[in-house]
């Protein structure tokens, strides 16, 4: 039997664990708050299509590479010499990766812009922000794993604190002085590239150091990041599909909507962050089956309590919380609300397929990415991808899917008696 004890203890360190994340989306929300009262609603969706486009460039450009470090550095972690090799080989490789990913890229971002009508003045100063921000900043994902791995958890979440305040006071002494969406870039670039050098001075033992050449440990780093990689790809591509589609075919007004609306789903950082940085190591670690049995349970239902308890409270509070942000967007209630439960099930599933991964029943690639594939296709052909109710339709459906498609996955595996020492090679996460 599941102990109401336990479970209460679960709650509270993971309430403790998440303490940063909830200060980090605090911050953010006010940051936010400031940016979507003082832009037009043409310059918020152009912001909103830029910042849309960057995830998707930089996924593409890191997919797969701080896996890679993540999991070779984590083999080689007590030969200095190696790890050293590993970083500097993972960024060599980001830079290449990222030149490919802006070829890509750079004609979409175009081609989406003209198609929000948003004037050349505007374009110019925000594509220029956009992309050489994203060369500057480009590494800054490889020195993040290389930090964890190297056991300074804290150096990083606290810096994710100072780099959110400091965005948040750059936007507060000059938004109203330059209303524009270059200006939010500017200010994201700015506190990235402090990120970028305040990371690299860390890591700079490492990266100057002159290690000799390792063919067997480069070989590592290629088998992983391809293995990785179609998953990856696939993860960059998807979760920016309904975004892009609204972005091509519906209104500015509509894309404007999407991006207010995807401000609230940041809120549910909250449930990854209880898995990735509690549960899932506390599941991992735990060599009795039967209490990993009840654990893995018992986590999963904590995880998906916590994301629809976010999901009431932001439905209750919907009309209030959009009055902040601007008459203008208090139209978008029935919008939200419907968000609101697609994010707790996206979230709810993200939780639970990665209890189950920490558990040894590994979802295979190609299943998850089938359904979602069907789910998707089928979100498109039953919704109008051209205004913010269809959007936020689709991606209900979608998620919807998504959480049928790993509960499924567990069930399986309990009825099957699928064993829980299943490698973890065969398959790998999308989270």
């Amino acid at each position: 039997m599941l102990s109401i004890t336990n479970i209460g203890k679960a709650l509270r360190a993971a309430l403790s664990v998440s303490f940063v994340a909830v200060l980090v989306q605090a911050l953010s929300f006010v940051a936010n708050l400031i940016v979507i009262r003082f832009l037009s609603i043409s310059d918020y969706a152009l912001l909103t299509s830029s910042l849309s486009i960057l995830g998707v460039m930089g996924a593409i450009a890191d997919a797969g590479v701080s896996q890679a470090a993540l999991t070779v550095g984590g083999r080689h972690y007590s030969n200095p010499e190696a790890r050293a090799f590993i970083l500097q080989q993972c960024r060599r490789f980001i830079y290449k990766t990222a030149a490919l990913s802006g070829l890509i890229i750079i004609p979409i971002w175009s081609a989406l812009t003209l198609r929000l009508a948003v004037p050349p003045s505007s374009i110019i100063p925000t594509g220029f922000v956009l992309f050489g921000g994203f060369t500057v900043t480009i590494g800054l994902s490889i020195f993040r794993t290389y930090l964890l791995l190297e056991q300074k958890r804290n150096v990083v979440q606290v810096w994710d604190v100072a780099k959110t305040a400091a965005r948040l006071l750059l936007l507060v002494s000059g938004i109203s002085l330059f209303p524009s969406a270059s200006y939010v870039l500017i200010c994201g670039v700015l506190v990235e590239f402090a990120s970028y050098i305040g990371f690299r001075s860390l890591l700079k033992p490492l990266l100057t150091a002159n290690p000799i050449a390792m063919p067997s440990i480069l070989a590592e780093i290629r088998a992983v990041y391809f293995r990785v990689l179609p998953s990856a790809l696939y993860k960059a591509i998807s979760s920016q599909v309904f975004l892009l589609l609204l972005i091509f075919f519906g209104r500015v007004a509509s894309v404007a909507g999407a991006g207010v609306l995807g401000k609230f789903q940041q809120v549910f950082i909250f449930v990854p962050s209880i898995v990735y940085f509690l549960l899932s190591p506390t599941l991992a670690n735990c060599h009795d089956r039967t209490k990993k049995r009840r654990l893995l349970l018992s986590f999963s239902l904590i995880a998906t309590i916590a994301g629809f308890s976010i999901c009431f409270m932001l439905i209750v509070l919907a009309k209030p919380i959009l009055a902040l942000y601007g008459q203008q967007y208090i139209q978008l209630v029935p919008e939200m609300r419907i968000f609101m439960v697609a994010s707790a099930l996206t979230a709810s599933a993200g939780a639970v397929l990665s209890l189950v991964n920490s558990y040894g029943w590994v979802m295979p690639p190609q299943l998850l990415i089938s359904s979602d594939l069907i789910f998707t296709a089928a979100a498109i052909a039953s919704c109008d991808v051209s205004n913010l109710h269809g959007f936020v339709s689709m991606s209900l459906t979608l998620n919807a899917g998504a959480l049928a498609t790993v509960v499924g996955w567990y069930l399986y595996c309990i009825v099957a008696k699928v064993p829980d020492s299943l490698a973890a090679t065969e398959g790998q996460s999308i989270v």
